[in-house]
């Protein structure tokens, strides 16, 4: 009987050990709000904390900070942006603090978390569009996917019954 109960300890530890955490805390922010919702009303959202992700489309530097356009995709439970599905909008996130080109550049995942602070007009091609603008708590950028599947293994505990 000790030994079940020092394996199922064992296994409780290992186990737990093994969860992940995501990499960025979204506890304090709303992810439900998406960057589309707010253009129509953005003083109803302004000051509001949000978590909003997706794929970077470029990053500017300007005498007092920076500036990165995201085109936002819906995030999953570890707040990751998902670019398989269609964008929930655009947003800018600014920062008091220079962020280097290379490490965010076009193309590269992004998760923000923060306050609405107003909005901004935008470029769209030809057409002028408001966008909200994030001023971040935290900023989280992923390593690009290669594909969906991720290797699993497994720990097997055998008693010899």
């Amino acid at each position: 009987m000790m030994i079940v109960r020092t394996l199922t300890a064992l296994l409780l530890v290992i186990v737990t050990g093994c969860a992940t955490q995501p990499a960025i805390d979204g506890t304090n922010y709303d992810a439900t709000i998406v960057p589309d919702l707010t253009t129509q009303n953005i003083e109803n959202f302004t000051d509001r904390g949000v978590i909003w992700g997706g794929v970077i489309l470029s990053t500017t530097n300007q005498e007092n900070g920076s500036q990165v356009e995201v085109l936002a995709y819906p995030l999953d439970r570890n707040y990751r942006p998902k670019t398989s599905g269609l964008s929930t909008g655009r947003f800018l996130v600014t920062t008091d603090s220079f962020l280097e080109p290379v490490d965010y550049a076009p193309g590269k995942p992004l998760t923000a978390s923060g306050r609405i602070s107003g909005s901004e007009s935008s470029t769209v091609g030809q057409a002028s569009v408001d966008v909200p603008v994030l001023k971040p708590d935290e900023l989280h950028l992923w390593s690009k996917k290669t594909s969906g599947i991720r290797p699993t293994f497994g720990i097997g505990v055998s008693l010899g019954f």
